[in-house]
């Protein structure tokens, strides 16, 4: 499983989880934190929400959950969802 996947798997079972937490839970580096969440969040999977202490906590966006029921339900109608939405 790549940084990224574990990344987006923690932000679906996590719902505004913030960069330290998936930091301290990956074992990570910051900058590759940071690079994983700039991808996922330009290819429309999750979504950021700045608190009033500026700090960011990071959601599912609509695209993501889609795409990941497909790919939860798998088979090559799974497969073709999740190919036409990323």
């Amino acid at each position: 499983m790549t940084l990224k996947e574990k990344i987006s798997e923690l932000i679906r079972c996590h719902p505004g989880i913030t960069q330290k937490e998936m930091r301290e839970r990956t074992g990570a580096h910051q900058v590759s934190v940071v690079r994983a969440l700039r991808d996922l969040q330009r290819d429309g999977a999750i979504d950021a929400q700045v608190d009033d202490a500026r700090i960011k906590h990071y959601f599912v966006s609509t695209k993501g959950c889609v795409v990941s029921r497909a790919r939860d339900i798998g088979g090559h109608f799974g497969i073709l969802v999740a190919q036409v939405m990323a």
